[in-house]
């Protein structure tokens, strides 16, 4: 029996979220006439004509024929997504408790669902003969066909197999006759080739010479033991892909948490692993935190794939974003670099997806709908059935537990590969410099060292997570802080502008003259950034060359792979940053590193802090001692004894994870429980007040009572932007459960909630601010 009716999911945001309509096929057309991932235009109502996305088929409907309507013309020249992508999109969205409808929105680009852009197609010429016989054909020509040779050139050293004949032609300097002389020859082949907008990475390379990157996590040193394309792996890369390899022969979607120590070579083996599955003609994702964080790690894959790369992330135009995924969509390119929303990328025969640093906390989407690329992957390899790659230094606590419950295989690079080792470790108590006389933001242990290593002709890098020159200004006679107006928070100063600045919300003001409450003039900055850690560095060391990369220096287009160049050439002696300067840069010359206010981060009312703590130390003493000479990092901090500090210092992972793990299972806390956050915001604090009296009432007299809730209580940033926010913790003993029951108390939250108040729901959450 043929199937009558088409399900549509409309793309009209309320009406999306409650699923799919049903409408008839257009007049003189069957259901066989559409596929799924059809763009239609379909009538809603008071709207009028909208678009619908095709999500599923019907045989039968309980709707009246008077009730069913045509669905109108169609919108998009091809599907925009299939049946399998499609089927992956609606179990996230079953197990984020969010709407179809988001998570299509937020795997297509801005104009994919609107027809798209019909490409330019022009005349492209390629070579006839194996690249190999290049020499041999060019020794046959007449030696007087000068042009017929610089043509051969310009397509021997060209990184692209097709070039379009206009660029042939100049950069030959010859005339169309050349190339048809070559035709006639059964030297050339030409064929119509679409022409796509080239993103930046692309014109970067146009040109240049295949080279590797300054910023991998192989080693410099692994690097020259053999070809760029071709290194010598150690014992424990070789023993990682065997066992992926024996694991793939017997499972069809297995999960590797690969667990390597900063500079253990995890690129390499990313690299071997996409080159064998684009060989078998499949496609691969390469997911990374932050793509303008990365610039030479795109640049090493481009170099090695550069026919076939698409980049998806938010730095690209629109143009530019969409003729990247649709090359993804047609197979031009097989393998896809991208940050978060990439998972989505509608690859042909998706054979691998690796998600680098997949303990970052920028895969987790922190607005609707919040979804993870992490668990979006894995429930996107079940359905089509491929493996999933989790790589890091410093896993995250759930990764590192399903690994050790059986769900994930572990993987581990105990060693730096190359000549590298790592680095010492020494923790500075800076509660014994407060005695000495030392109120400054470095210790005297630090400044002696830095200082030394400026003799050798090393390099530093000091980091702090927190920008600005100053914390906060406060009034000296009063008390008071000046805090911005959109949020629960104190603005934080920054000297170089004079102003002070929200860091949540962008709300700034000029420094005033004098308290805005009692007019006293006795105000004081107090705390410090990266910008009082530049000036105070500056004045220390007047003859180093210091440079500072955070959100501040970093704004303008190109700035990351500005300043990262010039420390990879020597020309920065001091490096101050956040925790931009953590992600797996490999810098050789760089031998200490200075971790500043651990305590800040180490005392955030958030059951993760301690995790976050670790990790960074982590990584950004990873930096240190990646090349011949050894490395050192002193760790300040006024709380020495801590645990996570301890552990961070001897580098011990798994006594640090244990404890952690056990202090989380005796809170019921994730990884062992599964948690979900229903956030609560409007404008009017009292009717979230209100709202959160009649959810305590209904949850105390209910069978939610089973369940370990916390809350509703204030969030611990109270406002953000404008709004005031009150959340609600739900913990379940497993996935299973939450998904039988959140549905159930989302509806029964949602009915409570006051005119005003908005509801996020927010599963496995990363954040508790």
């Amino acid at each position: 029996m043929e199937y009558s009716y088409l399900k549509i999911t409309v793309n009209v945001p309320v009406a999306g979220d409650r699923g799919e309509y049903t409408y008839l096929p257009a007049e003189g057309n069957t259901a066989a006439d559409y596929q799924i991932g059809d763009v239609l235009e379909v009538p809603f109502g008071r709207q009028g004509m909208v678009k619908g996305y095709l999500t599923g088929f019907t045989r039968t409907t309980d709707l009246a024929a008077d009730k069913l309507k045509e669905v109108g013309g169609k919108v998009s020249r091809q599907p925009v997504f299939d049946s399998r992508l499609l089927e992956a999109l609606s179990r996230m969205g079953d197990y984020y408790d969010v709407s179809l409808l988001s998570l299509i929105s937020a795997a297509l680009p801005k104009g994919a669902d609107s027809g798209g852009r019909q490409s330019r197609k022009v005349l492209a010429y390629s070579l006839n003969f194996p690249r190999e016989r290049i020499e041999e054909v060019k020794e046959e020509l007449n030696k007087q066909a000068t042009a017929q040779l610089r043509v051969l050139e310009v397509l021997e050293n060209s990184e692209e197999d097709w070039l379009p004949a206009v660029e042939l032609l100049e950069a030959a300097d010859t005339s169309r006759s050349t190339l048809i002389s070559l035709e006639e020859k059964d030297l050339l082949r030409r064929k119509k080739l679409r022409l796509w907008r080239k993103p930046a990475y692309c014109l970067r390379h146009k040109g240049q010479e295949r080279k590797s990157s300054g910023e991998l996590e192989s080693s410099k040193s692994q690097q020259e033991q053999g070809s760029s394309s071709e290194i010598t792996l150690n014992q424990h890369q070789r023993q990682a892909l065997e066992k992926i390899e024996s694991e793939l022969k017997i499972k069809d979607n297995p999960v590797f948490l690969l667990h390597g120590v900063t500079g253990s070579g995890k690129t390499e083996v990313y690299l071997r692993l996409i080159r064998k599955t684009l060989k078998q003609e499949k496609s691969a994702i390469l997911l990374v935190p932050e793509i303008s964080l990365t610039p030479y790690l795109v640049d090493f894959f481009y170099s090695r794939f550069p026919g076939t790369l698409a980049l998806m992330h938010s730095g690209l135009s629109t143009g530019e974003r969409l003729d990247e995924w649709e090359r993804i969509r047609e197979g031009e390119a097989r393998l896809v670099i991208g940050a978060r929303s990439a998972v989505f990328a509608p690859v042909k025969d998706p054979g691998l997806i690796i998600i680098d640093e997949e303990h970052e906390n920028t895969y987790k989407q922190s607005n609707y709908p919040c979804y993870h690329a992490r668990g979006a992957a894995v429930i996107r390899s079940q359905v089509e059935k491929f493996p999933v790659l989790l790589g890091s230094a410093t896993p995250s606590l759930e990764s590192y537990y399903f690994a050790r419950q059986g769900h994930y295989s572990y993987i581990s690079l105990p060693e730096r590969a190359g000549e590298g080792e790592m680095p010492d470790r020494r923790i500075i108590d800076m509660k014994e410099e407060i005695k000495e006389g030392n109120y400054g933001i470095l210790s005297a242990p630090l400044k002696l060292a830095i200082q030394r290593r400026l003799e050798e002709g090393e390099q530093v890098l000091l980091f702090l997570n927190r920008r600005g020159f100053a914390s906060f200004i406060l009034c000296q006679h009063c008390g008071e802080t000046i805090k911005c107006n959109n949020c629960d928070i104190t603005l934080t100063y920054h000297k170089g502008e004079n102003s002070l600045r929200c860091h949540y919300c962008d709300y700034q003001r000029p420094v005033p003259e004098e308290c805005p409450e009692c007019s006293s003039k006795i105000l004081q900055d107090f705390g410090a950034g990266t910008e009082r850690v530049e000036d105070t560095v500056a004045g220390l060391f007047p003859g180093a060359r210091v440079s500072r990369m955070d959100l501040d220096t970093t704004g303008r287009k190109d700035s990351h792979r500005k300043i990262l160049s010039q420390v990879d050439q020597g020309e920065v002696d001091i490096l101050i940053g956040t925790q931009m300067i953590a992600k797996g840069h490999d810098f050789h010359n760089i031998t200490l590193v200075g971790v500043l206010g651990t305590d800040l981060i180490l005392n955030l009312p958030d059951f993760r802090s301690a995790e976050r703590t670790f990790q960074l130390i982590n990584q950004v003493s990873g930096r240190a001692g990646r090349g011949s000479k050894p490395g050192e990092v002193l760790i300040q901090t006024y709380n020495p004894d801590n645990f996570v500090l301890q552990a961070a210092r001897e580098n011990l992972p798994e006594k640090f994870y244990q404890q952690e793990l056990r202090l989380r299972e005796n809170l019921f806390y994730p990884p062992v429980s599964r948690l979900v956050r229903i956030l609560l915001r409007g404008e009017e604090e009292n009717d979230l007040m209100k709202t959160a009296e009649k959810i305590r009432k209904s949850f105390a007299g209910s069978w939610y009572q089973r369940l370990k809730i916390l809350g509703p209580a204030p969030s611990p940033l109270l406002k953000i932007r404008g709004e005031y926010r009150y959340h609600i913790l739900l913990f379940f003993s497993s996935t299973a459960e939450r998904m039988r029951y959140l549905p159930e108390v989302r509806e029964e939250v949602e009915k409570l909630c006051s005119r005003g108040v908005e509801l996020l729901v927010d599963v496995d959450p990363l954040s508790m601010l």
